[in-house]
């Protein structure tokens, strides 16, 4: 029996099934699959079985492997680099050699022509070629599997991203200027630093609010931030980045900050803002005069349209701010979400 309308597979943990006869009947019964999600570790597999299944669909448009490193060859990431169709990639562990984009490069001359989402479990010196093999894609998460914080130099040679994602699986120091590079990546819309672990850490070296405008005055098209790093900005970094990034809805981002001072900035600084979460909203060591009512006025003043606010400090002050923004706008956005159903 033939099923040659189904258009998506995905496999789970049963790797007594997983056999090199299940691949070669799925790819005679199924030749129009789209879809195609491994999780097995592939015990029962060699690694030319997964490549001749692959070398088998023309069609295949995402392919999502979190199957044992051994499977993921040179020759596997060459074969799903000549697959035209290939839109999306996820390969959720690091190939078997770190040589193997390079092996891509070296033996095709257009490799992954039509891929646009790529998700990468990779080292920093791996990088480099992956670059180049991946020029065409939009969206890139990349799970940085040590502490080579150069990797963001070579990601920002990718001028075709609209969307990055970067996690560090280490703790890990960036130098300044590779996370200032991220500024000649003129299309991002979504940019997201952090730790792959809730309690990891990312610092960057001697990190200052010119460095910080010198990275966001390159990203105009910023809608979503997200930096989980350590840092000792100031206020002065939140006017740059309103000042740059107009579009911008959605701030994540780590540290203490002295949210008072914004009261010196011409409001509103964000007035598309819609999310904001931040580490603290205070300073130590610099001497508080607004009351939390009060900031949360300021706040307010500059993201009029801000509809969810949180922080990750729970020390008393950034608490009582989180509840005097929530009475002061909770009411009003409740209205104004109601009207908007009407509208629908």
């Amino acid at each position: 029996m033939r099923w040659p309308n189904l258009e998506q597979i995905e496999f789970g943990d049963w790797d007594a099934m997983f056999t090199k006869d299940f691949l070669e009947d799925v790819a005679k019964r199924c030749p129009g699959l789209k879809f195609v999600f491994f999780r097995p570790h592939g015990v029962n597999l060699q690694p030319q079985d997964l490549v001749e299944f692959f070398s088998k669909l023309g069609a295949l448009q995402s392919v999502s492997l979190s199957v044992n490193r051994r499977l993921l060859t040179n020759d596997l990431l060459l074969q799903l680099s000549s697959i035209q169709s290939l839109t999306r990639l996820e390969l959720a562990v690091c190939t078997r050699k770190d040589n193997a984009f390079q092996h891509v490069l070296d033996h095709n001359p257009t490799p992954f022509s039509g891929l646009r989402q790529a998700t990468l479990h990779i080292k920093s010196h791996a990088m480099s070629a992956a670059t180049q093999a991946l020029q065409n894609v939009v969206g890139l998460i990349v799970i940085v599997q040590d502490r080579g914080s150069h990797i963001l130099n070579w990601i920002s040679r990718m001028a075709s991203l609209k969307f990055l994602t970067v996690k560090y699986l280490e703790d890990v120091t960036i130098d300044v200027e590779s996370l200032v590079s991220l500024r000649s990546l003129t299309r991002l819309q979504h940019l997201t630093v952090e730790p792959e672990d809730v309690d990891g850490w990312i610092g960057v070296e001697h990190l200052t609010d010119t460095d910080f405008e010198r990275l966001v005055s390159g990203l105009p098209d910023l809608k979503w931030l997200d930096l989980e790093i350590g840092h000792g900005l100031t206020t002065s970094a939140l006017q740059s980045l309103g000042k740059h990034c107009l579009q911008l809805h959605d701030l994540q981002i780590s540290g203490e900050w002295n949210l008072q001072a914004l009261v010196k900035y011409q409001a509103p600084l964000f007035p598309a803002l819609t999310h904001l979460h931040i580490g603290s909203c205070e300073r130590q060591g610099i001497e508080r005069w607004a009351t939390a009512s009060q900031l949360a006025g300021i706040l307010d003043n500059h993201a009029p349209n801000l509809a969810k606010f949180d922080s990750r400090s729970e020390d008393d002050f950034s608490l009582d701010v989180k509840r005097a923004w929530l009475a002061k706008v909770g009411k009003e956005y409740l209205i104004s979400y109601v009207e908007r159903m009407g509208d629908v």
